[in-house]
């Protein structure tokens, strides 16, 4: 979810392709986690505890939510709201 964020991030600021290319490498230290059967079953438990909670939360975030609570690590956001009410998700603000 995040790599298909940063690529509309990208598109709708329309950066170069000298700044693709730096960002790509940047990146090259990171490892992409992609969704197994333990992920999509963590999403659904991170939409379904809101839904009962009465909160809301965007699709996107949960699957980021659910991939900081598969890993346990903690979520670095500069949205902290957005996750703010999810169970034994540790949220760090810069």
């Amino acid at each position: 979810m995040t790599l298909a964020e940063k690529d509309r991030w990208k598109l709708g600021r329309g950066w170069s392709k000298s700044k693709e290319q730096d960002f790509a490498t940047h990146m090259q230290i990171y490892e992409v986690i992609w969704a197994d059967r333990a992920m999509c079953g963590m999403w659904a438990e991170v939409m379904e505890a809101n839904r009962k909670s009465g909160r809301t939360i965007d699709h996107n975030d949960a699957w980021i939510a659910a991939t900081a609570l598969i890993l346990e690590c903690p979520l670095l956001t500069n949205n902290a709201r957005h996750f703010a009410e999810i169970d034994g998700l540790e949220v760090w603000n810069p």
